[in-house]
């Protein structure tokens, strides 16, 4: 027997286990160790439904309803949460106004659905509907020093730096300190999912826990294949292949067996990857001119990629999503991995695989501070050197993350094995009362998976009313500032 996704030790009683697993959580939040938390309040009862009256999207909302308009979109992405108990008939009401439902989950009643640009205001009333949030991008706060002096030079952390020390803020929260003093409590045995620009797989310091296990145990893009702009998910051939064929004006060969097989092209600059960290170099060799053949296994879903560029797929690797074999590519140095989750060939439908790219540092510097692991081969370590990590991509490689990414995002780590999950990301928007779809739908998961969520109050204040979105989530752990 199983709870929670964690099998009981020999001897232990499943209720042990499970209460072992949440007392190492909670653990967790004490290594985590974030100082002036508010803390996470029982899950509270269900709300009383406003009248449609009150019901009605905000002014950020409406302005990428107008966003849309201008740019000439009939139709906009909601990110709905349903009353408790209605999902149902939220779809039919939803259907109704014309929208196309892609997502609807009863676990947290959550439906994504996309519905006429001109009946949005009209889906935020429906009866079934609680909150209703337009999708749309949300800008990662970048911290600026403003009237700070001039840095004076300073030794930077090495070999011999110890575990208390100026560079880590794990020695200001206490997090050093507890884990010296209790190592064995320094987050072993927990899940922790890192909800950012995602992991670099390469990096050494998150390669294994201070127990020796392997630290990043899932890669997980979470943005949408279509609407999100994010340029790593490409859409495959509804033509199949075997053998040597042409498509998109080149030559290519396939494996001669199996299959069959289709065939889609990842360019440097596709989407976000133009603009971000990486700038439209994604294997580093001095150009933005390259373009990578993707070839994907239709029966086994399995996937090649040509990193040498010679249009031969038989001298590449077979790839599977990272969660199941760990298996990593390299665009030159730059590590990758596949996702093929919604590679649905069935009725028709396009299939798409996700080339998985930390295109972004943010994630990587994130997940260091929370679970790093001997930094620089010492003793330097984050919070929690003893917990696996979940790395779930809700952002693009520039300084913005997926409304609708940060909820798929969210309920894929809590369906998949989080024990607590990280969000490092915040702004100010003119609204900040948690009245979103978003809030109802944190607070949903976090009762309904017994998950706990540590989500940043954003970089603006100190001062009132600074806290930034999405940390206003009332039983979410919120952390005082962006890292």
């Amino acid at each position: 027997m199983c709870f929670g996704g964690v099998v009981p030790q020999e001897g232990i009683s499943p209720v042990t286990a499970h209460l072992r697993r949440r007392a190492g959580a909670i653990a967790l939040a004490g290594v985590l160790g974030v100082s002036s938390l508010a803390l996470a309040t029982p899950a509270a009862s269900a709300q009383d439904t406003p009248p449609s009256s009150a019901k009605q999207l905000d002014k950020q909302d409406r302005e990428l309803v107008a966003e849309a308009e201008r740019a000439g979109k009939p139709t906009v992405t909601l990110v709905v949460a349903a009353e408790r108990g209605r999902t149902d008939q939220a779809v039919q009401e939803l259907q109704s106004l014309g929208g196309k439902v892609e997502t609807a989950a009863k676990d947290v009643d959550y439906i994504k659905v996309e519905v006429p640009r001109d009946k949005a205001e009209k889906a935020a009333k429906l009866g079934a509907v609680r909150s209703v949030d337009v999708d749309g991008l949300i800008k990662r706060d970048e911290p600026k020093p403003e009237g700070s002096s001039p840095a004076l030079p300073q030794k930077p952390p090495g070999k011999d730096t110890p575990r208390v020390n100026p560079y880590m803020p794990t020695g200001d929260t206490g997090a050093a300190q507890f884990a010296q003093q209790v190592p064995q409590w320094d987050g072993r045995g927990t899940t922790v999912a890192i909800l950012d620009s995602g992991i670099d797989l390469d990096t050494a310091a998150l390669a294994k826990t201070s127990t020796g296990e392997r630290k990043i145990v899932d890669w997980y893009d979470a943005n949408d294949p279509v609407e999100s702009g994010d340029g790593t998910w490409v859409a495959m051939s509804k033509t199949r292949y075997t053998g040597r064929f042409t498509a998109g004006g080149r030559t290519w060969t396939a494996p001669a067996t199996g299959g069959p097989y289709t065939i889609a092209t990842l360019a440097e600059t596709a989407g976000d990857l133009r603009g971000g960290e990486l700038a439209g170099d994604l294997d580093r060799d001095g150009d933005k001119t390259d373009s990578f053949g993707i070839l994907q296994d239709v029966t086994t879903k399995e996937v090649r990629v040509d990193v040498d560029g010679d249009g031969d797929f038989t001298n590449n690797t077979r790839m599977i999503d990272y969660r199941f074999k760990q298996d990593v590519g390299h665009f030159g140095t730059v590590p990758f991995v596949v996702q093929t989750d919604k590679s649905n060939y069935s009725g028709g439908a396009t299939a798409y695989v996700n080339i998985g790219i930390a295109g972004a540092a943010h994630g990587t510097h994130v997940s260091g501070i929370v679970a790093g692991n001997s930094l620089f081969g010492g003793k330097m370590a984050g919070a929690a050197p003893g917990a696996k990590l979940m790395a779930v991509k809700v952002c693009l490689t520039s300084s913005s993350c997926t409304n609708s990414g940060l909820i798929d995002g969210l309920l894929y780590a809590a369906r998949n094995g989080a024990d607590a999950i990280n969000i490092s990301i915040g702004g100010l928007p003119a609204l900040n009362d948690g009245n979103n779809a978003r809030a109802d739908l944190y607070n949903r998961t976090i009762a309904e998976f017994n998950v706990q969520l540590f989500i940043s109050a954003g970089n603006s204040g100190a001062g009132m009313n600074t806290v930034g979105d999405p940390s206003v989530a009332t039983d979410a752990i919120i952390k005082p500032t962006d890292p």
